[in-house]
């Protein structure tokens, strides 16, 4: 899991560093490393240490893609990630504007200049990592949903920073189906839409693939992720109108689907871009237990519409708010680390009676608290044989 936290400190709280302190306190003590995906400048040292010492297993040193796009448009002001807004025909590109993801945002052969560059913003958080005995906690990400036709420009981007630093961990979203990636990519952790796995029309393939990716190293890692996909109402999800069991019900899924896949990503919490720059804050109605927040708000513009995607914490006036579907995500990640006390074959008969696939499952909260009790019973019987 992951969030964005400029937004938050600049149009919010004025860059508060004890409201940025408590805001990485709770992430943490929600189960989410308080890390952030779509960093334009390296980490610095004070959050790279405060990560370390929390026991964060896993964070990021910077965007790489994030910096090339920068660099390939000197001078631009950015209103989100570059990468993203180039992609998705909302950003700058050399004939206009990239209308669909049939173009690349970063061309392969982009200039040596910029390359160079760019792993020169990289290397002071690279050598710091190295000098402090943290670097295998830390990876590289970039070519977020990237199209296949990016495939040229990720082996030469990913294949500089590997041939520079080898021990620098690569990640990257890639939704390349049926195909799957290539096992030769210069990539540690493949992360995939959870949904994609089980598609009857790409199954094997994928699945294939993923085998064949993880054999090539044992340092590869298979990542589910979820986002505003998959919408339809046929498939798991966390947005505000869905049952809150159906984040439980999305990571026993992925936890149990296969011993291949081994974490979960997700983009942000706090996606707060506010419009024209000005903070709305969350109010209490009428001094009852309910709030209010207007989520249209948040996307910075009122045609674009996420019903709660990217925004589990909401900005109170004292400091941030958790919101109850981040209250499930605990929850989730809580029943993960229950049902992994057994034995994986007995795990996932027990995810069996809750969840099938991605389309197919039960909403049933009863049937889920007495699955929890006789997996905990389980667990419990497994530990006293140990004994």
């Amino acid at each position: 899991m992951t969030y964005s936290f400029d937004g938050l400190a600049k149009a919010y709280y004025g860059g508060n560093v004890s409201i940025l302190n408590e805001f990485h306190a709770m992430l943490t003590d929600y189960r989410m490393p308080p890390d952030a995906l779509y960093r334009g400048e390296p980490i610095t040292p004070v959050d790279a240490t405060y990560l370390v010492s929390t026991g964060t297993e896993w964070f990021n040193l910077i965007s790489i893609t994030t910096v090339i796009v920068q660099l390939m448009h000197p001078g631009h002001v950015w209103t989100e990630d570059p990468w993203k807004a180039v992609l998705y025909g909302r950003g700058p590109y050399e004939d206009g504007f990239a209308a669909t993801p049939a173009d690349c945002p970063i061309p392969a052969n982009v200039s040596d200049d910029i390359l160079t560059k760019a792993l020169g913003y990289l290397a002071p958080a690279v050598e710091r990592a190295e000098k402090m005995g943290y670097l295998d906690q830390t990876y590289v990400y970039g070519f977020d949903e990237a199209p296949l036709v990016c495939l040229g420009t990720l082996r030469r981007v990913y294949g500089a920073i590997k041939a520079k630093w080898p021990r620098v961990h690569t990640t990257a979203v890639l939704n390349w189906h049926p195909s799957g990636v290539p096992v030769d990519l210069p990539l540690d952790t493949w992360v995939l839409e959870y949904d994609i796995w089980d598609h009857p029309s790409n199954e094997s393939q994928v699945h294939s693939s993923a085998k064949a990716f993880l054999a090539h190293s044992p340092t590869r890692r298979l990542f589910f992720y979820h986002c505003i996909a998959p919408a339809s109402r046929q498939q798991l999800n966390t947005f505000i109108d869905r049952p809150l069991m159906e984040a439980r019900l999305m990571y026993l899924y992925g936890a149990a689907t296969s011993s291949l896949v081994s974490g979960w990503l997700y983009y942000a919490v706090n996606d707060w871009e506010p419009i024209k720059g000005s903070a709305m804050f969350v109010t209490r109605v009428n001094g009852s237990a309910r709030s209010e927040f207007n989520v249209e708000h948040s996307f910075g513009s009122p045609d674009r519409f996420g019903n709660g995607d990217g925004l589990f914490i909401y900005p109170g006036q004292a400091g941030p708010v958790a919101s109850v579907r981040m209250e499930a995500l605990r929850d989730a990640a809580e029943d993960v680390e229950l049902f992994r006390m057994v034995p994986t074959e007995k795990a996932e008969s027990f995810v069996q009676k809750l969840v099938r696939s991605s389309r197919d499952f039960t909403l049933d909260p009863l049937l889920l608290e007495s699955t929890r009790i006789a997996v905990a019973n389980a667990a419990l019987a497994a530990r006293e044989r140990q004994a």
